[in-house]
């Protein structure tokens, strides 16, 4: 049996649902253009039967946590009335999700409707417990700003689809997978438990901050998959996402339009893997190092353009912070080449990880580059865009015998130009060099004698640097 109470001029008040068995539960009709405040509703615990309310038009306002939380069943506010939902400040909804009847447990949708969600502490809590919905799904308006979300227990999955929202914490009762399909967030934030999972078909979650607004995320461990993090903030330079601990989305597309990326918190970096990054545009944007954060690309494809910087007419609006120390790009790609479209940017150390044999990393624009590397045992070309000049505080690339590093021009008839800044020498083994004007171009740049000169090359030097003391170019014999 099904109760229904519709009300068209009075508030709904202490209404208190009673139902026995699970298969009874009380609809509230909220129709006409006259404000209704929910002041206290309450299910019956026991059979988990709580109301449900369906908004059709007019104003409604969930009321403070003074007289208690609000216990219902489900909640939609659907069709192209125009509508209004205010939560007043510190108020409480429950949404159980509990009655097997189907249906979204959060249905928002029309272009008419107004969210008024004023400075304070509201929260929309979602239980779903097993035995429930088979989905406990949640579908909205991006645009629309609602308060934070909670999910505070069940053993159903849960999907967040469509909605913007203050922030989201999932609480360590939550047991099952949990889909995200763009999902918006501010200043509450985003937290997950350890242990749970995100379904494989999840989508980046957007952080649109106001100005002077910031956020923090915290995934615990849990594996993002292909969500990444997309910063689209109106407060653009003054609106900043930080990371309380290391963020893994491998096969996300990380992309910041406008808004500031922490990789870290308080002085202490962390690690943000992805895909790939793209950052274009004009607005003010950048991405924080915190001289020790590690961003680590690992391409999407076989060829991929592992990174993609490009700030338009406006290039200062894109800023790196605190590349120094042991901040560091990672490109880590386990297929075979990657592309790196720097935009002619100062970034931290480059390491070209990549395991895979006779992997390119090619590199476009006029960069700069706090050190450049290649860890690993086997051999790997580094390629510059034909006459594009990169600059190094450090150059530490070393290859090993057997396995050399080549350094290639993306054009075989054109050169690249390196530039080494401050004082100090650099000093490689093992690599295979061609069409490389380096400078300064006096007693530099050291390859070693373990390199190999392929032509063209220019201020490279393939000898030991002096006072390097190799036992392969000094011989005493000792009477």
């Amino acid at each position: 049996m099904i109760y229904t109470l519709t009300a068209t001029g009075a508030n709904f008040d202490e209404i208190n649902i009673q139902a026995d068995v699970i298969t009874n539960f009380c609809v509230i009709n909220k129709v006409g253009s006259s404000t209704h405040t929910i002041s206290k509703l309450k299910g019956n615990s026991s059979t988990e039967v709580y109301p449900t309310i369906n908004h059709s038009s007019g104003t409604l306002t969930f009321g403070p946590s003074s007289i208690g939380s609000q216990e219902l069943h489900t909640f939609s506010s659907t069709g192209s009335t125009t509508r209004v939902i205010t939560f007043e400040a510190s108020g409480e909804v429950v949404i159980f999700g509990s009655n097997p009847e189907g249906g979204n447990a959060f249905d928002i949708d029309g272009s008419n409707l107004t969210v008024n969600v004023p400075t304070g502490n509201q929260h929309i809590d979602f239980v779903a417990p097993a035995g429930g919905l088979d989905t406990t799904a949640f579908s909205g308006i991006p645009i629309l700003k609602f308060p934070n979300m909670r999910v505070l227990a069940g053993g159903e999955d849960m999907e967040f689809v469509g909605m913007f929202a203050k922030g989201l914490t999932v609480l360590s009762g939550y047991t099952s997978d949990l889909l995200l399909d763009e999902f918006s967030f501010s200043t509450g934030g985003f937290s997950l438990p350890s242990g749970m999972t995100i379904t494989d078909s999840s989508t980046n979650i957007t952080f649109r901050g106001d100005t002077g607004e910031d956020a923090d995320i915290t995934t615990s461990g849990v594996n993002m998959k292909s969500v990444g993090i997309t910063l689209d903030a109106p407060g653009q330079g003054t609106s900043d996402v930080r990371l309380l601990d290391n963020y893994n989305a491998p096969t996300s597309t990380t992309t910041i339009i406008r808004g500031n990326l922490h990789l870290g918190s308080g002085g202490v970096p962390r690690n943000y893997t992805t895909g790939r990054l793209v950052s274009t545009g004009t607005s003010v944007r950048g991405i924080n190092f915190l001289s020790g954060g590690v961003l680590a690309l690992k391409g999407l494809s076989a060829t991929d353009i592992v990174l993609t910087v490009d700030g338009g007419i406006l290039p200062d609006n894109f800023s790196l912070f605190n590349t120094g120390g042991s901040a560091r790009i990672s490109v880590d790609h386990s297929t075979t080449d990657a592309i790196f479209q720097g935009g002619g940017y100062s970034y931290p150390e480059l390491a070209f990880d990549s395991p895979t044999v006779s992997a390119v990393l090619s590199i476009t624009g006029d960069n700069t580059f706090q050190d450049m590397t290649a860890p690993g045992s086997v051999a790997k070309t580094i390629q510059f865009a034909a006459a594009s000049t990169t600059t190094f505080e450090e150059f530490n690339v070393n290859g090993i015998s057997g396995n050399l590093i080549s350094l290639r021009s993306s054009n075989a008839l054109l050169s690249y130009d390196f530039v080494k800044n401050g004082t100090g020498i650099v000093s490689c083994n093992y690599l295979d060099i061609q069409r490389s004007d380096a400078s300064p171009s006096t007693l530099t740049w050291y390859a070693g004698t373990t390199s190999t000169d392929s032509g063209n090359n220019t201020g490279w030097i393939f000898t030991d640097p002096p006072g390097s003391g190799s036992a392969t170019h000094r011989m005493f014999m000792v009477f």
